[in-house]
C-alpha cells in the first residue's frame, strides 16, 4: 500500500495525479463532517460530470443550493475537473510544486487552498458558465486561471482548511495510538511528516462495534448504520456515526433475524452478513470493489443477447450483439462512470456489472420519460426502481446518487439470497442469478442452465453479463 510520500516521489515525473489518495480522501472528508456536521455536502446529485475520479464533489451547503441554482438555469450538464481537495491532495500537488516537478505553476500550502475551503470548482467550459455562474455568487477568478470560480455568497465558513488539517490530525491519532500529533488545525513539520507516512488507499483497521462508554464512533458506525436502515431496523434519522444504543438494539434484531448469536457486537460475522467489510478505512464508499466478484464477472457464463432483445438495435443477438449494444450506450455510461464506482465500491459489485444493468434497463436514461420513469410509469430512474415493490429513492433525478445506491442495494440483497438458496454454486453462478433476479426475482433462480428462463426477452441475464464484460474493458 503506498505512501503519500511514496506517491510523491514515484509520480513526480510529470504524470502526476491525486487519484490514488481516494481513499484517504474521503476518510478525512468524513472525519470532518464527524467533527462538524454537514461542514461538506455531496453536490453529485446535481447535473454535474467529473472528469477524473480525484474530483470530490463536495461544497459548503450555501455554495451547493447556489450551483444548483445556476445548474437549473442553464439547464446543461456541467462538466468539472477539480471540485473540493482534501489536505492529502494539497499536499502532493504542494510537495510537487516546491519541488518544482510536475508543471506546476502554482500550489498553495496545505490548509490556505480556495480548492480545501469548499467554495471553489474548475470548469473547463468556463466562457459559456460565467456569467449564469456570477448570476449566483460564484465569481470568475479571471484569465490568470480561467477554469476557476469561488463562491463569494453569504452563509459560508472560512476555517474549512483549517477543520480538514485538523480532521486528518485525528484520523492519524484513531489509527496510530503509539504516534500521537497535536490536534490543533495548524500545518507544521510534524504533520507534514504524518502526511508522508499515511496510507493513500485510507487507514484500513477494522474494529470490533459495540456500545461502550463514551460511544464509538466513525464511518464504520455510519456504514453499519446505514446497511440497517437498509434492513428497516433503523431509521435514516438515526444515522449518525455513533454506536448509542438504538444501533446496539438494531444489532441484535439483526443478528436474531439471521441466526447469530445476540451480543449487539459488530464482529466478522455480522460484518459478513451485513455486506461485508464496513471497516474503518471505507469511510463515506468502499474504496475498491473485491477480487472476489471482479473475478467472477469475467467468468460468468453468458450467450449474449436474444434476438428479441437485439432487435431493439436491428441486430441479430448474441454476445457481438450485447457488446454493441453496451457500446451505444457507452459515452452516458462513462458520464456516469465515477458514480458507479463509488457505489460498486460501496456495496462490493463490480462497475462494469452496474453499467450494464443501466444499459439494459434504461439505455443508460435514453428510453426514459422526462420525468425519469419507465416501464409505462412503474419503475424510476436508469436502474429502474419498481414502485409496486418500493418506494423509488432520489426521484429528483433518474441518475442521482440515492437511486443508484438503492438500485445496487437490492441487487446486493438478490446476491445474498441467491448465496443462502444455492449455497454450492461457485460465484460466477451466483452473480448471474443475483442480475436474473433483479429482473424477475430469487423465485427465476432455480437452475444454472435454465435460470434465463422467464426472464424479459428471455435473456436477462445473459445480456445483462455480455454487457458487463464488454464494460470492464472501457471504463
Amino acid at each position: 500500500m503506498a505512501t503519500l510520500k511514496e506517491i510523491i516521489d514515484s509520480q513526480s515525473n510529470g504524470s502526476c495525479s491525486t487519484v490514488p489518495t481516494i481513499g484517504l480522501n474521503l476518510q478525512i472528508i468524513a472525519e470532518m463532517n464527524l467533527l462538524v456536521p454537514n461542514v461538506l455536502v455531496s453536490f453529485e446529485d446535481l447535473d454535474i460530470s467529473a472528469n477524473s475520479a480525484a474530483v470530490h464533489a463536495f461544497l459548503q451547503p450555501a455554495a451547493k443550493d447556489a450551483l444548483r441554482r445556476a445548474i437549473q438555469s442553464r439547464g446543461k450538464t456541467l462538466v468539472l475537473t477539480s471540485a473540493y481537495r482534501t489536505v492529502a491532495q494539497q499536499y502532493l500537488l504542494w510537495s510537487w510544486y516546491q519541488k518544482r516537478q510536475c508543471g506546476i505553476s502554482r500550489a498553495a500550502e496545505p490548509g490556505l487552498s480556495n480548492h480545501e475551503d469548499g467554495l471553489a470548482l474548475d470548469t473547463p467550459d468556463f466562457d459559456a458558465w460565467r456569467f449564469i455562474l456570477a448570476s449566483h455568487n460564484w465569481q470568475w477568478l479571471g484569465d490568470g486561471d480561467p477554469v476557476h470560480f469561488t463562491y463569494m455568497g453569504r452563509g459560508v465558513r472560512d476555517d474549512i482548511g483549517s477543520i480538514g488539517l485538523k480532521a486528518f490530525q485525528i484520523l492519524w491519532n484513531k489509527h496510530n495510538p503509539g504516534d500521537q500529533i497535536k490536534e490543533d488545525g495548524l500545518f507544521g513539520p510534524k504533520t507534514a511528516s504524518r502526511l508522508d507516512q499515511s496510507p493513500a488507499e485510507g487507514f484500513g483497521a477494522t474494529r470490533l462495534l459495540k456500545l461502550t462508554t463514551p460511544n464509538m464512533q466513525g464511518e464504520d458506525v455510519r456504514r453499519v448504520q446505514e446497511t440497517l436502515v437498509q434492513a428497516g431496523l433503523l431509521t435514516s434519522n438515526e444515522v449518525d456515526g455513533i454506536f448509542g444504543i438504538n444501533t446496539e438494539i438494531a444489532v441484535k434484531n439483526f443478528q436474531e433475524r439471521n441466526g447469530l448469536s445476540k451480543d449487539g457486537s459488530v464482529g466478522p460475522q455480522t460484518l459478513r452478513l451485513l455486506g461485508g467489510s464496513i471497516t474503518a478505512n471505507r469511510s463515506l464508499q468502499l474504496v475498491t470493489v473485491s477480487d472476489r466478484w471482479l473475478k467472477a464477472l469475467l467468468n460468468a457464463p453468458t450467450t449474449g443477447a436474444s434476438p428479441i432483445t437485439a432487435s431493439q438495435d436491428g441486430l441479430p443477438g448474441g454476445i457481438a450483439s450485447s457488446h454493441t449494444m453496451a457500446n451505444t450506450d457507452l459515452l452516458r455510461v462513462k458520464g456516469l462512470a465515477a458514480m458507479f464506482r463509488q457505489v460498486g465500491a460501496k456495496f462490493d459489485v463490480p462497475v462494469a456489472l452496474i453499467a450494464a444493468l443501466a444499459s439494459r434497463e434504461s439505455r443508460c436514461g435514453n428510453v426514459l420519460d422526462r420525468g425519469g420513469w419507465g416501464d409505462r410509469g412503474n419503475a424510476f430512474g436508469i436502474l429502474q426502481v419498481d414502485k409496486n415493490y418500493h418506494t423509488p429513492r432520489g426521484t429528483h433525478n433518474p441518475s442521482s446518487l440515492e437511486h443508484i445506491e438503492q438500485a445496487i442495494g437490492i441487487f446486493v440483497d438478490y446476491r445474498q439470497q441467491v448465496q443462502a438458496k444455492h449455497p454450492t454454486w461457485e460465484d460466477e453462478y451466483v452473480l448471474k442469478g443475483a442480475t436474473v433476479a433483479y429482473n424477475s426475482g430469487v423465485s427465476n433462480v432455480q437452475t444454472k442452465a435454465g435460470m434465463d428462463i422467464g426472464t424479459a426477452g428471455g435473456d436477462y441475464g445473459s445480456d445483462v453479463i455480455a454487457r458487463a464484460q464488454f464494460y470492464s474493458n472501457h471504463l
